[in-house]
Protein backbone atom coordinates (compact mmCIF):
# COMPACT_ATOMS: atom_id res chain seq x y z
CA UNK A 1 0.00 0.00 0.00
CA UNK A 2 1.90 3.40 -1.06
CA UNK A 3 1.40 6.32 1.46
CA UNK A 4 1.91 9.39 -0.06
CA UNK A 5 2.41 12.82 1.32
CA UNK A 6 1.49 16.01 -0.66
CA UNK A 7 1.31 17.99 1.80
CA UNK A 8 0.24 19.69 5.14
CA UNK A 9 -1.42 22.48 6.46
CA UNK A 10 -0.21 23.78 9.85
CA UNK A 11 -2.37 26.70 11.58
CA UNK A 12 0.23 28.70 13.26
CA UNK A 13 -0.76 30.37 16.32
CA UNK A 14 0.97 33.61 15.21
CA UNK A 15 -0.21 33.58 11.53
CA UNK A 16 -3.87 34.34 10.66
CA UNK A 17 -3.68 32.30 7.52
CA UNK A 18 -2.66 28.29 6.74
CA UNK A 19 1.11 27.73 5.87
CA UNK A 20 1.72 25.43 3.85
CA UNK A 21 4.47 22.85 5.00
CA UNK A 22 6.17 20.45 3.03
CA UNK A 23 8.57 17.66 5.08
CA UNK A 24 11.48 18.27 3.14
CA UNK A 25 13.20 15.28 4.88
CA UNK A 26 16.00 14.05 2.70
CA UNK A 27 17.57 10.97 4.26
CA UNK A 28 20.93 11.56 2.42
CA UNK A 29 23.10 8.65 3.74
CA UNK A 30 23.27 7.25 0.12
CA UNK A 31 27.34 6.22 -0.71
CA UNK A 32 28.91 9.09 -2.54
CA UNK A 33 28.36 9.03 -6.41
CA UNK A 34 29.39 11.98 -8.88
CA UNK A 35 26.62 13.32 -11.08
CA UNK A 36 26.53 12.33 -14.35
CA UNK A 37 25.25 15.13 -16.51
CA UNK A 38 25.34 12.45 -19.68
CA UNK A 39 22.60 13.41 -22.81
CA UNK A 40 21.05 10.01 -21.72
CA UNK A 41 19.68 11.62 -18.48
CA UNK A 42 17.11 14.18 -18.26
CA UNK A 43 17.06 16.53 -15.66
CA UNK A 44 13.81 18.80 -16.70
CA UNK A 45 11.57 17.96 -14.14
CA UNK A 46 8.56 19.89 -13.78
CA UNK A 47 9.07 22.79 -10.40
CA UNK A 48 6.59 20.81 -8.46
CA UNK A 49 6.38 19.33 -4.85
CA UNK A 50 5.14 15.38 -4.95
CA UNK A 51 7.27 13.96 -2.02
CA UNK A 52 8.05 10.02 -2.99
CA UNK A 53 10.65 7.77 -1.24
CA UNK A 54 12.63 5.48 -2.65
CA UNK A 55 14.85 2.25 -1.64
CA UNK A 56 18.10 1.30 -3.55
CA UNK A 57 18.71 -2.35 -3.12
CA UNK A 58 17.00 -5.11 -1.45
CA UNK A 59 14.12 -3.41 0.76
CA UNK A 60 13.82 -5.84 3.37
CA UNK A 61 17.52 -5.26 4.53
CA UNK A 62 17.23 -1.84 4.40
CA UNK A 63 14.15 -2.17 6.84
CA UNK A 64 15.52 -4.36 9.00
CA UNK A 65 18.97 -2.24 9.38
CA UNK A 66 16.86 1.53 9.36
CA UNK A 67 17.45 3.98 7.37
CA UNK A 68 20.65 2.05 5.56
CA UNK A 69 20.95 -1.22 5.16
CA UNK A 70 23.35 -3.31 3.81
CA UNK A 71 21.10 -4.33 1.10
CA UNK A 72 19.64 -1.04 0.53
CA UNK A 73 19.16 2.65 1.07
CA UNK A 74 16.17 4.89 1.95
CA UNK A 75 16.31 8.26 -0.31
CA UNK A 76 13.47 11.21 0.00
CA UNK A 77 12.86 12.94 -3.47
CA UNK A 78 10.77 16.22 -4.51
CA UNK A 79 9.05 14.22 -6.99
CA UNK A 80 9.18 11.29 -9.52
CA UNK A 81 11.19 12.68 -11.94
CA UNK A 82 13.92 14.02 -9.87
CA UNK A 83 13.83 10.37 -8.40
CA UNK A 84 14.14 9.15 -11.95
CA UNK A 85 16.93 11.61 -12.99
CA UNK A 86 19.42 10.47 -9.69
CA UNK A 87 18.77 6.42 -11.31
CA UNK A 88 19.88 7.54 -14.50
CA UNK A 89 22.46 9.99 -13.30
CA UNK A 90 24.13 7.47 -10.64
CA UNK A 91 23.71 4.21 -11.76
CA UNK A 92 21.36 3.76 -8.64
CA UNK A 93 18.06 1.69 -9.05
CA UNK A 94 15.71 3.94 -6.67
CA UNK A 95 12.32 2.00 -6.50
CA UNK A 96 9.51 3.86 -5.28
CA UNK A 97 8.06 2.89 -1.46
CA UNK A 98 5.97 4.12 0.88
CA UNK A 99 6.96 8.19 2.14
CA UNK A 100 6.47 6.45 5.61
CA UNK A 101 9.50 4.73 5.11
CA UNK A 102 11.74 7.87 4.79
CA UNK A 103 10.60 9.57 7.31
CA UNK A 104 9.81 7.24 10.47
CA UNK A 105 13.60 6.95 11.11
CA UNK A 106 14.04 10.58 12.12
CA UNK A 107 14.10 11.32 15.63
CA UNK A 108 11.02 13.23 16.52
CA UNK A 109 12.61 15.62 18.58
CA UNK A 110 14.74 16.76 15.84
CA UNK A 111 12.25 16.73 13.62
CA UNK A 112 10.29 18.91 16.02
CA UNK A 113 13.23 21.02 15.89
CA UNK A 114 14.53 21.23 12.27
CA UNK A 115 10.93 21.40 10.12
CA UNK A 116 9.40 24.55 9.23
CA UNK A 117 7.24 26.32 6.76
CA UNK A 118 9.01 26.36 3.92
CA UNK A 119 7.44 27.95 0.59
CA UNK A 120 5.71 25.53 -1.64
CA UNK A 121 8.11 26.79 -4.91
CA UNK A 122 10.46 24.81 -6.79
CA UNK A 123 13.14 26.81 -7.19
CA UNK A 124 15.94 24.11 -7.55
CA UNK A 125 19.58 24.77 -5.98
CA UNK A 126 22.53 22.36 -6.11
CA UNK A 127 24.63 21.80 -2.87
CA UNK A 128 27.15 19.09 -1.93
CA UNK A 129 28.35 17.85 1.50
CA UNK A 130 31.73 16.52 0.31
CA UNK A 131 31.07 13.52 -0.59
CA UNK A 132 28.05 13.73 -3.32
CA UNK A 133 25.93 16.36 -5.02
CA UNK A 134 22.24 17.05 -4.75
CA UNK A 135 19.68 18.99 -5.91
CA UNK A 136 16.97 20.60 -3.46
CA UNK A 137 13.96 21.64 -3.89
CA UNK A 138 15.00 25.32 -2.36
CA UNK A 139 17.05 27.11 -0.05
CA UNK A 140 14.57 26.78 2.34
CA UNK A 141 14.75 23.04 1.90
CA UNK A 142 18.52 22.58 1.93
CA UNK A 143 18.22 24.73 5.17
CA UNK A 144 15.70 21.74 6.70
CA UNK A 145 18.19 19.16 5.36
CA UNK A 146 21.56 20.52 7.36
CA UNK A 147 19.55 20.83 10.75
CA UNK A 148 18.60 17.19 10.16
CA UNK A 149 21.45 15.76 8.51
CA UNK A 150 24.89 14.47 9.82
CA UNK A 151 26.45 15.76 7.15
CA UNK A 152 26.26 19.31 6.03
CA UNK A 153 25.27 20.92 2.65
CA UNK A 154 27.18 23.64 1.45
CA UNK A 155 25.78 25.45 -2.17
CA UNK A 156 27.83 24.85 -5.26
CA UNK A 157 27.28 25.90 -9.05
CA UNK A 158 23.91 24.36 -10.16
CA UNK A 159 25.62 23.66 -13.44
CA UNK A 160 27.77 20.77 -11.28
CA UNK A 161 24.51 19.14 -11.11
CA UNK A 162 23.15 19.23 -14.33
CA UNK A 163 20.90 22.23 -13.54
Amino acid sequence: SQFKLNRATLQSKNMKFPVTVILMITLSLAKASKVNTSASCTNACPKHLDPVCAVSGDESAATAAGAVGEGGVYRYFHNDCLRRYASCSTGTGWRITSLSLCLKHVDPLVREQCLRPCPFIYEPICASNGKTKEIFGNSCILEVENCLAVDAWTLIDDSDCGL
